[in-house]
C-alpha cells in the first residue's frame, strides 16, 4: 500500500530528528575528546634537566642527556636509568652520531699541502707559501699584490 504525502512527511521529520540527535551526540563526544587532547598538548612543556643522575627524580616530559644521547621522560620516575630496557620510562630522541673523519695534512719537499682522508681520498690544499701570503693579506699584515 503506497504511503500518502502526510505519512512520508511525518517519517521524514522523525528520521531527521533522530539523525540530528545522533549527529549532535557524536559531534559533542568528538568535541570533548578534541578539547581534552588540546589541553594535554598545551600542558606539555619540555624541560631540560642536564645530565641524568640516579638520585634525581624526574617528571614526565623532562629531558636529560645520558651516555651521548638525549632522552625524554615518558612518565615520572626516580632511579630509572635511561636505556635500561626493563621499564619504558624513557625514550631516546637523539642518538650520538659517529665521529667525523679528519684528514692528515702532509707537506712535500716543494711546500705543497695535501689532505689525506681515512677513506683514501686525497685533496690538494695548496702551497705553504700561498697559504701564508693569503693569511697575511686577510689580516692586513701586507697589502694585496705585495706577496
Amino acid at each position: 500500500m503506497p504511503l500518502d504525502s502526510q505519512t512520508i512527511k511525518s517519517l521524514e521529520d522523525v528520521i531527521s530528528t533522530l539523525i540530528a540527535e545522533h549527529m549532535e551526540k557524536a559531534f559533542q563526544e568528538l568535541h570533548t575528546r578534541l578539547q581534552n587532547g588540546l589541553r594535554e598538548v598545551a600542558r606539555t612543556t619540555l624541560v631540560y634537566r642536564e645530565v641524568w643522575r640516579e638520585e634525581q627524580a624526574y617528571k614526565r616530559d623532562e629531558i636529560v642527556t645520558h651516555e651521548g644521547g638525549i632522552w625524554l621522560a615518558l612518565k615520572d620516575s626516580s632511579g630509572n636509568r635511561p636505556g635500561n630496557g626493563e621499564d619504558p620510562a624513557w625514550r631516546l630522541i637523539v642518538k650520538r652520531g659517529e665521529r667525523g673523519s679528519s684528514p692528515t695534512i702532509k707537506i712535500d719537499l716543494d711546500g705543497l699541502l695535501t689532505a689525506h682522508y681515512p677513506d683514501g681520498a686525497i685533496r690538494e690544499v695548496g702551497s705553504v707559501k700561498q697559504l701564508i701570503a693569503d693569511l697575511l693579506i686577510k689580516h692586513g699584515a701586507i697589502p694585496k699584490g705585495d706577496e
